[in-house]
């Protein structure tokens, strides 16, 4: 149902899967990432915060709850109950802030991901373009090319080359077109 550049437009955009990856890109040098740690630095001190004041609090509620059954009024019996009553409120404060900051991390991974990639040099449509003139014209004489001589294989892939122009904008494929055009030669 392709017949014209417009169609060939909607079709890929109907077809077109939004992603991240760069899977039509090919980046010769390696793809520009940058740091790709995650930003935990926040996310560990509230973390180990939150841990040891919820095992103070828990060793405290044991304590007191050995002093109450067992006896004990001494100060250090007192201080346990202080902690047992105080950690009531302060664990759950801790263990929230750290919910938050674990987050907090999470949205920044997020935000990481949903960043596009860029564009690998030599991807704008006219190099893609060019490229895929070139790849189909290449195949076209690998194919004539079978069984000729040394020489005559030299000669031909010098006329293909004179045709294709490579390190030259045109002669192309034209855009929307499914098949390029035979290099004049």
């Amino acid at each position: 149902s392709v017949t014209s550049a417009q169609a060939f437009c909607t079709y890929l955009r109907r077809c077109q899967v939004e992603t991240t990856m760069p899977f039509n890109d090919y980046w010769l040098d390696g793809l520009p990432v940058g740091d790709a740690t995650l930003p935990l630095g926040a996310l560990k001190p509230a973390a180990i915060v939150a841990g040891a004041g919820l095992v103070l609090w828990l060793v405290a509620l044991l304590l007191n709850g050995i002093f109450t059954v067992f006896g004990g009024g001494g100060g250090f019996a007192r201080f346990v109950a202080l902690v047992a009553g105080w950690g009531a409120l302060v664990v759950p404060l801790l263990i929230v802030g750290a919910l938050i900051a674990a987050y907090g991390v999470y949205r920044q991974t997020l935000g990481s991901a949903a960043k596009p990639v860029p564009t690998a040099p030599g991807s704008d449509l006219p190099s893609v373009l060019k490229a895929l003139f070139i790849q189909q014209n290449f195949t076209r004489f690998a194919i004539e090319a079978q069984g000729l001589s040394d020489a005559a294989l030299h000669a031909r892939f010098g006329a293909f080359l004179g045709a294709v122009r490579p390190a030259e904008p045109s002669p192309t494929q034209k855009p929307g077109e499914i098949r390029a055009p035979e290099a004049a030669q």
